[in-house]
């Protein structure tokens, strides 16, 4: 593994235990360019009470590659795969 990847497993492998796998989930994003397939990360509440998921999803660029975005869309956008 070399120099570095023993130098990052000393700092990490410290007391602390590893940090949970998060709960992802399936799902379908409704966006603007139509119905994608992502994972929702987790859901987050808004000061207002509503509530927000944190997806990954594809979305096609404009010179026609496809790039990964993540961010926070509606609940209401989102649909269980």
């Amino acid at each position: 593994m070399g120099k570095r990847g023993s130098v990052f497993r000393q700092t990490c492998a410290g007391t602390q235990p590893a940090p949970p796998m998060p709960d992802v989930k399936h799902c379908w994003v409704n966006s603007h360019a139509g119905r994608v397939p992502g994972l929702l990360t987790r859901w987050i509440r808004t000061v207002d009470g509503t509530w927000m998921g944190l997806v990954i999803f594809p979305v096609l660029g404009d010179d026609g590659a496809w790039r990964i975005m993540e961010t926070e869309v509606e609940a209401d956008q989102l649909e269980r795969a």
